[in-house]
């Protein structure tokens, strides 16, 4: 896709058109990353509520680190679209390059440490041994591969910075056939193969996103898109250029922080309070969830890239017209899934688990979670708005706010003071979509966003 040109402003019709152009193959790029770790959800639901619980405490752990540090990624992202949106690929690259290096450094690091910490991280999470075992089998498996991860994710929102979501979409279509037909094969023994239970589902999972990493990086040394990479731009950090980066990405790290620990902590709380079961069905209802509001996080990311390009090229109102146009278009078809979550929880319950005991937990929860959808559309796009901006500070605030503010103090409170149970959990998850929503939008009306330096 080009780059918005600039001083040239769109009608409402061509923002649409570009809004569409980058955010359904985003939207499906997403849908297939989620169906990645549904499937490891739903092929492990079918050994038992601890494998279940183990996997849901082991993914968050993996992709809480994973996306923490893959968070430079929305610095440099900020950065290429602005270059791209003033005409100038060359020093776009060259940010690129940078960025490259650094989740490279940081990826090595983080993948030495996780292996050798794989059992004490699972531990602070659960006291039952089975998931414990369970859990550390998964990470010990994914530790080494989560470079590839890390570098995938950094290099994959710089191309979506660059105006491509077709290449992510296709990179994300390969790789969760892989992870599909692994899960199948691996967890359950087909083909030939052990069955590995949960072990299987991380090594299905390391292998199919290692895998799109690398086309990845093929692809961007080959010439062939937008966004290039040469060996000179990587084997020569330039300190000024990464601190650039770091200043836009550092919050926008401790935003993935904030999230990733908030979702921590919500693990240790349900799981240490509520028992296995309640873990259980909250991780089905999770995933459920997630599935729901991949419109809201393409929007998002379409939002991002052309308030960025705008910005760049100049269009401070049609930067504001983008963000209300995306926002309309994900509340209508976030509203869909709403429908669909209470008139048909049950079903959906049951393609990731056949426990008896699981299932009407689980149904209600994805009713509960119909609620959110409107809310949850709002704050996605509007903060992807911020961020394209560079405003990364304020994206920040609205999940400190809400993780640490809202929905951690909220969950103290319904269980240990007024000794609710899961239900009365998610409900304070509404409170929370309500406050970010509100908090969103006040931020982006104000339109001080629009006047940041990246």
């Amino acid at each position: 896709m080009k780059a918005i040109a600039a001083h040239v402003p769109k009608t409402k019709r061509e923002i649409r058109r570009e809004i569409r152009y980058l955010a359904f193959p985003a939207i499906g790029e997403m849908m297939l990353h989620m169906i990645v770790g549904m499937s490891d959800v739903a092929f492990v639901g079918r050994l038992g509520a601890s494998e279940l619980a183990a996997i849901g405490i082991a993914t968050n752990i993996l992709f809480t680190v994973i996306f923490v540090f893959a968070a430079i990624g929305i610095g440099a992202t900020a950065i290429v679209a602005r270059y791209f949106g003033a005409g100038d690929p060359i020093k776009a690259n060259y940010v690129a390059g940078q960025a490259f290096t650094m989740g490279l450094i940081i990826a090595i690091c983080i993948g030495g440490l996780g292996f050798f910490f794989a059992e004490s991280l699972t531990s602070v999470f659960s006291n039952d041994p089975e998931v414990v075992r369970h859990g550390t089998a998964y990470l010990e498996v994914t530790a080494v591969p989560a470079v590839f991860m890390l570098v995938f994710f950094v290099m994959r929102g710089i191309v979506i910075g660059s105006g491509n979501t077709k290449l992510p979409l296709f990179l994300a279509i390969i790789a969760t056939i892989l992870n599909v037909v692994g899960n199948y094969v691996l967890i359950f023994g087909k083909w030939g193969f052990p069955a590995l239970g949960v072990a299987g589902a991380a090594w299905a999972t390391s292998f199919s996103l290692s895998f799109a990493s690398i086309l990845l990086i093929i692809t961007l040394f080959s010439g062939k898109i937008r966004v290039q990479l040469n060996w000179g731009t990587i084997i020569k950090p330039d300190v000024q250029t990464m601190k650039r980066i770091l200043r836009v990405s550092i919050p926008a790290q401790l935003e993935e922080l904030m999230k990733g620990g908030s979702n921590l902590l919500v693990t240790l709380i349900i799981s240490l309070n509520l028992g296995a079961l309640a873990y259980a069905a909250h991780t089905v209802s999770l995933s459920v969830e997630s599935l729901s509001y991949m419109p809201g996080v393409g929007f998002a990311i379409a939002t991002t890239a052309l308030v960025g390009q705008t910005l760049g090229a100049k269009l401070h109102a049609q930067a504001e017209q983008v963000g209300w146009e995306a926002f309309k278009m994900t509340g209508a078809l976030m509203a869909v899934f709403g429908v669909v979550f209470l008139l048909f929880s049950e079903p959906i319950a049951r393609l990731f688990t056949n426990d008896p005991n699981v299932i009407p937990i689980a149904s209600l929860i994805i009713k509960i979670a119909a609620i959110e959808q409107p809310f949850m559309a709002l704050e996605f796009v509007l903060a992807g708005a911020l961020r394209g901006a560079g405003d990364t500070r304020w994206a920040l605030y609205i999940t400190l706010f809400g993780n640490w503010c809202v929905r951690i103090p909220g969950m103290l409170l319904v269980l240990l003071v007024f000794n609710g149970g899961i239900y009365s959990v998610w409900i304070v998850f509404i409170l929370d979509w309500i406050i970010r929503a509100s908090i969103a939008m006040w931020r982006f009306r104000s339109g001080k966003w629009k006047l940041i330096d990246v």
